[in-house]
């Protein structure tokens, strides 16, 4: 009888404010501009890397946010990022993996909580419109749901799809869909924490994504 090879598909989703995106300066002066209207505290230079070891919802009460205003905060500060989206610089050497690996046939895609017009804004001007998919302005607290939509969608194992993000909530979600996770610390969260959550790989330089991702790629079996 013949040997053939049986391939299964892979599939690479990433968050994009502070994993692509190198949008912490620009979100803290939205956030310090909106403070005295939206009732909140200020982010204090000297607290920063102290709230990077925190949760998102830590910092929340930490900046004594009003719940009930959060999502007009969300969609307030997408509008005031638009102003200047092109001024966003993405993170040094994302674009050289993200280019290689659509360069090698993966399928890579964005999940965020950022607008579709601030993502596509961005990676047009960087000319980085590699994705197979955007999904966009997703809920803080829906990411697993979409991760598991994301895998039904483009019918991936569970091992072979990875979720790449920059804090905490990404890693949770992502053990809650049951998908691979790789946390980068370069972006809201820092690698103390991020360790405590314990993602499949910790990532601190974009070229050791290469790695990780390969780590998640289908084996060939021959029958």
């Amino acid at each position: 009888m013949r040997l053939r090879k049986k391939t299964h598909k892979s599939l690479f989703v990433f968050d994009f404010d502070g994993t692509i995106a190198d949008t912490m300066e620009p979100s803290i002066k939205i956030m310090n501009s909106m403070a005295e209207e939206f009732g909140y505290r200020r982010i204090e230079r000297d607290e920063l890397e102290w709230l990077r070891s925190r949760t998102m919802w830590q910092f929340i009460r930490h900046l004594k946010i009003p719940l009930r205003k959060i999502s007009k905060i969300l969609h307030r500060a997408q509008d005031e990022m638009a102003r200047n989206i092109l001024e966003v610089p993405i993170i040094p050497g994302m674009s050289e993996v993200l280019r290689e690996l659509k360069g090698l046939g993966h399928q890579i895609g964005i999940m965020t909580s950022n607008s579709k017009e601030n993502v596509d804004a961005l990676l047009q001007h960087n000319d980085l419109e590699l994705f197979d998919f955007k999904l966009c302005s997703v809920k803080l607290r829906k990411k697993a749901r979409n991760l598991k939509f994301l895998r039904r969608q483009h019918k991936v194992r569970c091992r072979n799809m990875l979720y790449v993000g920059d804090e905490c909530r990404d890693v949770r979600a992502a053990k809650k869909a049951r998908v691979k996770c790789a946390a980068v610390t370069w972006g809201f969260n820092n690698a103390k924490i991020l360790r405590k959550f314990r993602p499949h790989f910790l990532i601190s330089e974009p070229s050791d994504l290469l790695a990780a991702c390969h780590a998640v790629l289908p084996v060939k079996v021959a029958y």
